[in-house]
């Protein structure tokens, strides 16, 4: 392949073109650059796999600490339900559970670990 037609087709790929630019600076039709474009195989250089690692990267820490840390830590855990017990100094017992948990009728409920339908 030209470098003339390489530097037009890295241009597209990088998003530095259009296909419109890319056909005046080919002198070929906007169909013939979609035809080039399915052929063409773009290697990225390793300035940008570094820069899409970083972006990568953020968007994980964002999802961990700004999105999956919060959410945990305003749920209380299924199977450790409130209770009103008092430990010393104040601190509630999330460690103790009754011995079966009941709905707002009575009607017991049964903790994951003893629920057949359990995964």
């Amino acid at each position: 392949m030209e470098s003339t037609t390489k530097e037009v087709m890295d241009g597209l790929f990088q998003g530095n073109l259009t296909v419109l630019e890319a056909s005046e600076n080919l002198g070929v039709s906007e169909d013939e650059i979609h035809n080039m474009i399915d052929d063409y195989e773009y290697v990225p250089t390793a300035t940008e796999i570094y820069e899409i690692g970083n972006i990568i990267q953020e968007n994980l820490n964002y999802i961990e600490n700004d999105i999956f840390i919060p959410h945990k830590m305003t749920h209380a855990p299924f199977d450790k339900p409130t209770t009103t017990d008092v430990l010393a100094g104040g601190q509630i017992d999330f460690e103790r559970r009754p011995s079966a948990p009941t709905d707002a009728n009575s009607v017991t409920i049964p903790y994951p670990e003893n629920n057949p339908y359990h995964w």
